[in-house]
Order: C-alpha cells, then structure tokens, then sequence
C-alpha cells in the first residue's frame, strides 16, 4: 500500500523517466537525421562520380571510335590498293594469254597447211602405188602361166607341194628341238635337285635315336620292390592288368623294367609307378586310380606335343582334333622309328626345300607335319595310313593340297603338285638316312598288333600281348560266369590264332578273369585270377 509520503517520490521518479525518454528520443532523432546527412552526401558524392567516370568513359569511347575510324579507312584503302594491284597483275596475264593463243593459232594454221600438203603428196604415191600394183599383178600372172606351161602342173598343185615342204622340215626342226631341250631340262633339273638335297641335308642335320621297347623307372631302395610286387604278386597283377605291359623286377639294385611294344602303354605304366613310389600307398585299387590319372596326364601332353610342334611352324589355326593326333605320334612307331620326331623332321626338311623352291614354308611344314597322322588314328594299319590321314585332314578343313601330300607321299604317282612332291622327297629322305628305320622292328610291332586284335571278340574286356609275343594274356569280363561262355571264347581265340599263324610260331594263351575284392584301405578293385 503507497502511503502518502512515498507519493512525492514516485512523482520524481516518473518525472526523471519520462525526461530521460524524452532526451533519448532526441538523440534518437538527431542521430537519424545525422545519419541520413552522411547517407545523402554519400550518394551525391557517387552520383558526381559516376557522373565523372561517364563522362571520361564517353570520352575515352568517342576517342577509341574515331581511331578505330581512322584504322579502318586505311585498311579498306589498303585493301582497294591491293586489288587494284591484282586486277593490274590479272589484266596483264590475261594479255600474255591472249599473245601465246595468237602465236598457237598462227603456228596451228601453218601445221595445217602443212598437213594439207602431206595429203596431197600420200594421195600422189598412193595413185602411183595401185599403178604400180597394178603392173605387178599383170607381171606375176603371166609368169605364172609361163611356169605352169614350163612346169605342167597348176598353181594350186604347186603351192600344196611347197607348204608340204614346208611342213615335213618344220616337223623334223621341232622334233629336234623338243628332244635338245628335253636333255637340256633334264640335265638341268637333276643338278638342281641334286643341289636343293644336298642343301636342304647340310642345313638339318639331326641324330636319329632309334626307339626301345623298354622304359626304366628308378626306385628309392630295395624294399620297393617287394611293395610293389605284393601280397602273392597281386600289386603287378594288378598294375600289369591295367596297363598292358609286363614288368620286370630282378636283381639290378633300384631299377625296374616295363617292358611292351607300345610306347603308350610303357608311358602310362611309368607315370603310374612314379606316382605310387612317392606315394608309397601301393595296393590294387590305388594303382588302378594312378593308372587312370596317368591316362588324363598323357592326353594333356598330347595336346602340349601338338602345340609345340605347331608353335616351331608359327601354325595359329591348326584344328585342336590334328593338334592332339600330332602329340599322339609321340607315342607311336614306324619301323622303329619315333613318328613324332620323324614328323617334325620331315616338316623341317620340307621347309627348306620349299625355301629353296621359292613357295609357301609354312604350308609346307604343315603338310609335313602331318603326313603321317593317318598313323595316329585307331584300327588303320600301316598300309591304309595315308589315305585314312588324308581323309581326316579333308573332314578337318584342310587344303585339297595339303590332303592330296599327305595322301601320296608313299607313292610314286606323278602330279603336277609341287607340294606333294617336296613332303614326297623330304619324307624318303628322312626315312632312308642311315639309322632311321629298323624294318625288322616295324614288322614284329605290327605282328604284336595283330596278335591283340585276334583276341578282339565278345567276352573279352581287353587283351595285352606280352615277352616280345611269346605271351598273349587275355582279360575275360566279369559277366561271363558259366564255364561253357569261357570255354568258346577259349576256343575261338585258339582257332583265329590257328589258321592265322604257321606251325613253327607257338604263342601261349593266358586267360584272367577279372573279379572285385576288397583291399587294405576297405576300397574295391579288380585283380586278375589267372586260369
């Protein structure tokens, strides 16, 4: 509650507040006002400025537009002499012309007349010429009268007398002729070929390494032996079953034979044993298994042989069905001889002869590398190979002249195709270099084939032959169970080997039957049970 003594003091207070206020909004408002002051002389101060800077750019501009003017009107002068100055040089080419058509004109009309005069000259011989002719026909009429009444005979008659004349000497000039080029060619060509040879085997010059037909694989020690060989021989049973080949293990301290005429065979076999020998698990379902590896191994190596053999050649676009026969000649022989490396060599040699022919090198190498695929196919003989490889090729997309190379180069029929006869020569010139061939070797391996391929009947899961073919151990399938089953395949492998060989060739027949059993690690596996 305000008592009546505080109320003079609240007076005072609002009296002070409202003067402060009052005094405030008078600073205020000179404040503003000087404020505003500043604001206009500032805007007057820029105005004048720009009104300054307008009229100095104005000036600036009017200058710049009256030396931009004055540059012009010197270039459009310059330009207008310039002009004038080509129109001069233009105008007085032009009349140079005009002088140089004047003197043609004048030179074209005196070469005119001159023809002219020429004509009339040629017209004057030529009238002077058909007199003349004229005469000459007259003279040789009665001439002709005067000898056909000396001569008693006709025109005619003496004419077709003079052309047979004519005729029997050109005949026997031509046959003389023909006959000293033909010695002449001949001559020439036997001391070139004899040259190219002779070229072509002083630049290749390579060792011949005739074949075996046995592959050594080294052992750790002693006690393999006995490891592989196993429990009553049923680990080289078994190893022997699936590979084909025969193994030999005797006293030769760490050294193990596989023997067999097939080079696969051996090279699967060695591969195998490798594997187990570092393995050290040997038993018949293993060996199997490394068998079937080693198989897998030998076709990748196919493909790697075929490759290489193309790469030498820089052949790109070899199909890869003739890649993978070309790496399977490795493991294939003719007459004791390596058809892999005799392919190449072949190829190499027909290279330089087509070098020194002047033809195509590659080509050539191409078709001697694969003259002798038809050898890689199955079930073609020896005899057969080139038509078979030349049909392959054909099937393959080669050239008509690489097929018909490959087709004759064991045959001496003549062609007009020079490639033929470049693989023709550098394939007798590779087979007949001393220490090539062994015929007496390629004629037992064809034997040994023949042998396996009379045990090729129903019944028989495969047949493998043996000691140089001493042997033949044939493998019964497991389904054959009566006696009765083996006993006829017994007896008609024992009669196609009766009427097929002499009396004096005695060969033993071993019949397996192949059984499952189980082995030391609870696998299963075929081992052979000899009867």
């Amino acid at each position: 509650m305000i008592t009546f003594h505080a109320l003079p003091l609240i007076l005072i207070v609002g009296f002070i507040c409202l003067l402060g206020l009052f005094l405030g909004w008078r600073w205020r408002r000179s404040f503003v006002e000087q404020k505003n002051n500043a604001a206009r002389e500032c805007a007057q101060e820029i105005i004048r400025e720009a009104r300054r800077t307008a009229f100095k750019i104005e000036e600036t501009g009017k200058k710049n537009i009256e030396e931009y003017e004055a540059k012009a009107s010197a270039k459009i002068e310059q330009l207008h002499f310039d002009r004038l100055a080509e129109l001069n040089r233009t105008q007085d080419a032009l009349d140079q012309k005009d002088k140089e058509i004047c003197l043609q004109g004048e030179y074209l009309c005196k070469k005119e007349k001159e023809v002219v005069r020429r004509e009339t000259a040629v017209q004057e011989q030529q009238s002077r010429a058909a007199v003349l002719e004229n005469r000459c026909k007259d003279l040789q009429s009665r001439l002709v009268r005067k000898l056909e009444q000396a001569s008693q005979i006709s025109s005619s008659e003496a004419r077709a007398e003079l052309m047979r004349s004519f005729e029997e000497a050109i005949k026997k000039e031509k046959l003389r002729l023909s006959q000293n080029l033909e010695e002449e060619a001949k001559r020439t060509a036997e001391g070139k070929a004899r040259r190219l040879l002779t070229s072509a085997i002083e630049r290749y010059a390579h060792a011949v390494l005739p074949e075996r037909s046995i592959s050594i694989v080294k052992l750790p020690n002693e006690e393999m032996k006995g490891r592989i060989i196993g429990r009553e021989g049923r680990n080289i049973r078994a190893l022997e079953a699936a590979a084909g080949v025969s193994i030999v293990i005797d006293e030769t301290p760490e050294i193990l034979l596989i023997t067999g005429f097939d080079p696969l065979r051996r090279e699967i076999a060695a591969r195998a044993l490798e594997k187990l020998i570092d393995d050290g698990k040997i038993h018949p379902a293993r060996i199997e298994e490394e068998v079937i590896h080693a198989q897998a191994e030998v076709e990748k190596l196919f493909v790697e042989l075929g490759e290489q053999a193309a790469f030498e050649g820089a052949i790109h676009d070899l199909p890869k069905e003739l890649v993978r026969l070309v790496g399977m000649l490795k493991f294939r022989q003719g007459e004791g001889q390596n058809l892999y490396e005799h392919s190449l060599e072949v190829a190499r040699l027909s290279r330089l002869i087509a070098a020194e022919l002047g033809l195509d090198v590659q080509k050539a190498f191409r078709a001697g590398l694969l003259h002798d695929i038809g050898r890689a196919l199955d079930g073609v003989s020896d005899r057969q190979h080139a038509a078979a490889g030349a049909k392959a090729v054909r099937q393959y997309g080669e050239s008509e002249e690489i097929a018909d190379s490959i087709a004759l180069h064991e045959t001496d029929e003549r062609t007009d195709v020079l490639l033929v006869s470049v693989v023709r020569g550098a394939n007798r010139l590779s087979e007949q270099r001393a220490g090539a061939r062994k015929h007496a070797s390629g004629e037992a391996v064809e034997r040994l084939k023949e042998l396996e391929n009379y045990a090729a009947i129903d019944g028989v899961e495969r047949a493998f032959v043996i000691k140089t073919g001493r042997i033949l151990k044939v493998f019964v399938e497991t389904a054959v169970e009566d006696v009765s089953g083996r006993e006829g395949i017994e007896r008609d492998i024992e009669d196609a080997l009766t009427q097929r060989l002499s009396g004096e060739n005695q060969i033993e027949v071993i019949f397996t039957k192949m059984t499952k059993q189980s082995v030391g690690t609870g696998e299963t596996a075929q081992l052979p049970q000899e009867k």
